[in-house]
Order: C-alpha cells, then sequence, then structure tokens
C-alpha cells in the first residue's frame, strides 16, 4: 500500500526510509535473500530487526503523508485530488457537494431508481448526473468531442546517425490547466455558430474587443490550409488516432475547439463552421473572468518548487508533488469518456 503513496520513480523501501530519515536494514555479510531460512537460524536477532523495519518504514511513511492512525487513500493521486477539490471549492465559496456539481461541472445529480437492500431495512438509490439545464447539456455534449490532449508527433519518421532532438515543453499541462476559465453553467452559451458561418479572428474577440486565442470554442467544421503549411493544427480522428491533414474534404465534418482553430487562422486556413457554441466563462465580483483551476495548480507548482529548494531536485517530497500536479490533469482529462461512475474527484 505504500508503494501506491509513492512516485513512480521512487517506490522502494530505501527511497520510502531515506525520507523519512529511517535507512532500510541491510542484511549482513555472509547472507544473502537468496537463503533467508538461513539467516533466520543463525542470526535471529538481526533477522528480526531486518524483516520488522520494513514494516516500521512503511508504516511511518505513510503516516508522514497521511497522519497517524488515519485511513489510507487507495492512492495518493487520489488523495491529490481530494486537495484540489477543496481548493477549487474555496474559489466557488460552494458549501456542499451539490452546490459543486452544479458550479464547476454544469450537472446535478437524479436519482434513476431504487433498489430494496436484500436481509437489510431500507434501500440504496441509483444515482446519475445530468446537465442542469438544455444549454449546458449541448455544450457538455460537443465539448468532449473537440478535446484532443496534448500534441505529440513526429514530422520526420526514420533512422538518423546524427544527433537528434526531441523538445519537451516544461510544465506543459500545468501552463495549459492555468488557461481554462469556469464556465458560468447558468447562462452558458454566448453564440451559437449556425451551419455555414465562416470562422474569423473576430470570433475570437471578447466583450472588450480583445482577442481571446484561448477561447471558450467547440464546433464541427470542414476546413483547407494552404498548400505552404507544413504542420496543419486541425486533427482528424482516425481509429482513435489524431491526424493532422491539410483538408477535411471527403469528411463530413471535424470536432476541434478554440485554440487550435485559432491557430489555423493564423496559418491561413479556410474554416466553415457546421455547428458550435462559444462558451461564457464565469466572472468574479469585480468582472474578471475566474480560472479556480489556476489557483490550484500555482499552490501545487508553488509548493514543488519549496520542496525542490528544501530536500532537493529528485527528492520524495519533490516527486510526489510533480506527480500530484501533472497527475490532477489526467483526473479533469478522463472524464470526457462516458463513465457510469465518473466524478470530480
Amino acid at each position: 500500500d505504500s508503494m501506491c503513496s509513492a512516485p513512480g520513480d521512487a517506490k522502494s523501501l530505501a527511497d520510502l526510509g531515506k525520507t523519512i530519515g529511517m535507512p532500510k536494514v541491510d542484511i549482513p555479510m555472509p547472507f544473502s535473500k537468496n537463503r533467508m531460512d538461513i539467516f533466520m537460524k543463525e542470526d535471529l536477532s538481526s533477522y528480526i530487526e531486518y524483516a520488522s523495519m520494513d514494516a516500521v518504514i512503511a508504516l511511518l511513511y505513510t503516516s508522514s503523508i497521511y497522519g497517524i492512525n488515519k485511513a489510507q487513500p487507495p492512492t495518493l493521486l487520489s488523495a491529490g485530488t481530494n486537495v484540489v477539490r477543496k481548493l477549487l471549492e474555496s474559489g466557488y465559496g460552494v458549501v456542499s457537494p451539490k452546490d459543486f456539481e452544479s458550479s464547476y461541472r454544469g450537472v446535478e445529480s437524479v436519482v434513476r431508481k431504487k433498489h430494496k437492500c436484500e436481509g437489510k431495512r431500507g434501500f440504496y438509490e441509483e444515482k446519475d448526473y445530468v446537465a442542469v439545464n438544455d444549454d449546458a447539456r449541448e455544450l457538455r455534449d460537443m465539448a468532449p468531442l473537440a478535446y484532443h490532449g496534448g500534441y505529440n508527433g513526429c514530422s520526420e519518421v526514420g533512422f538518423y546517425n546524427i544527433q537528434t532532438y526531441d523538445y519537451d515543453l516544461q510544465n506543459a499541462y500545468p501552463t495549459a490547466m492555468c488557461l481554462v476559465p469556469d464556465i458560468d453553467w447558468a447562462h452558458c452559451i454566448i453564440d451559437e455558430y449556425k451551419p455555414g458561418h465562416v470562422l474569423t479572428l473576430e470570433d475570437f474577440e471578447d466583450s472588450n474587443g480583445c482577442c481571446n486565442i484561448i477561447a471558450p470554442i467547440f464546433a464541427n467544421v470542414t476546413f483547407n490550409f494552404p498548400d505552404n503549411v507544413k504542420y496543419p493544427c486541425i486533427p482528424m480522428n482516425v481509429e482513435g488516432i489524431p491526424v493532422f491533414v491539410k483538408s477535411s474534404t471527403g469528411c463530413a465534418g471535424v470536432y476541434a475547439c478554440g485554440p487550435e482553430l485559432y491557430l489555423a487562422l493564423q496559418l491561413g486556413a479556410h474554416i466553415v463552421v457546421n455547428r458550435g457554441f462559444k462558451a461564457r466563462p464565469r466572472t468574479k465580483a469585480d468582472g474578471s473572468i475566474q480560472y479556480s483551476l489556476r489557483a490550484a495548480v500555482k499552490q501545487l507548482v508553488g509548493d514543488r518548487r519549496v520542496a525542490k529548494e528544501l530536500c532537493g531536485k529528485g527528492s520524495l517530497e519533490e516527486l510526489i508533488l510533480k506527480l500530484l500536479v501533472n497527475g490532477i490533469y489526467g483526473k479533469i482529462a478522463q472524464g470526457i469518456k462516458k463513465r457510469t461512475t465518473w466524478s470530480a474527484y
């Protein structure tokens, strides 16, 4: 269980013991792990110390994270999502799970049916989540289809006997999460794009006339890139694989979202909307857009920086916080797939 509360590169008992200042006991010479029975028979006290210290390290390590005599979450990431949810709730000022679901996700729970508990008194409820209104339902149906995840590609396939470079953007996913606005689910659609609407950069202007390159736009479109564009940026889904082509000719339409549509326009693409929506961001009292996820991510990134300064780069403390901040992206993104039991946790 303690391994489930440690990052992938530091799951050994030696790593965990080092973190809490209690080094793992080594098997003394001439004994070996291959014949623990001989070790036990010839040096019982050392054998007991060796065996018991493993349990002590696991117990004290998990206690140092979750507290003494506390129930341990299934994984470290599940504990992290609880922390992030509390940070999100504070940003919304909600007081109940019901308020959080409707404010953050635009859904509410409904009871589908009740089942009698066999051999017991009472019933248990079979619940489902439904959108809080019709606009929220349409937006929630389209947005997951327009989501494609991080861009990862190989433009020149083959073998090269020279030095090559692989570019990896630092803090790519945390940065992207900081740019995701909250949605005003009560009035979630600003504009609805009808069939035949030609998308332009004006569609990305906010109420102040400023261009918002990450506007929450979700649409089904057809497109054509100029011939001189080497890297088109609107993917077509081919058997579950995103393939970047210069034209959607022959396809009824593909789903795409704001940032990639904006970049496509900058590259000179001609984009025609079959149907689409521009979502309304949630605003704070001062009129600014609310980014509750940004506050949560900045908290974790700041904690990781402190861990790196106090405990060193690559330390278990730093790796734990790295796992949390990147794992939160995965936890949020997994919600786009239809799951019968998925929740904001």
